[in-house]
């Protein structure tokens, strides 16, 4: 039969406060040696975006592998106050998730409608690298 060993509750906190004290160090420390990484990587991902948009391409395989264009699309609220009003009198509960539905908006926008009030829309183009 095994013996549940009961621990102090404060021994128990503060064990848990010292590995979340040094899984934040580890995480900073990780943060910091991937900040010249990941700088080196958008580089390259301008450079290559750069080439694409020059060649007019949208895509590149090569031996190393495939260099691609994507679009990346955020909406957001710009006016809280008006985009609930529009919501509301629209009957379209469905634009909000814990945020606004992106795929109900461009849903809508695609179906022909202009931008309900109160939202804005911005895309990146990035590009990618698979093998």
């Amino acid at each position: 039969m095994n013996a549940q060993v009961e621990y102090p509750m404060s021994l128990l906190v503060e064990k848990y406060r010292q590995l979340r004290e040094k899984k934040k160090t580890i995480s900073e420390r990780h943060e910091k040696e991937l900040e010249p990484v990941k700088q080196a990587m958008g580089a390259l991902e301008n450079v290559m975006l750069d080439q694409l948009n020059r060649s007019g391409g949208n895509s590149m395989r090569t031996d190393n592998g495939t260099v691609f264009k994507s679009v990346r699309t955020s909406i957001s609220i710009a006016d809280p106050d008006e985009f609930r009003q529009w919501v509301e009198s629209q009957g379209k509960p469905d634009f909000y998730e814990n945020r606004v539905s992106k795929e109900a908006v461009e849903n809508y926008i695609n179906a022909g409608n202009p931008l309900p009030p109160g939202l804005k829309v911005s895309s990146d183009t990035t590009v990618n690298v698979r093998k």
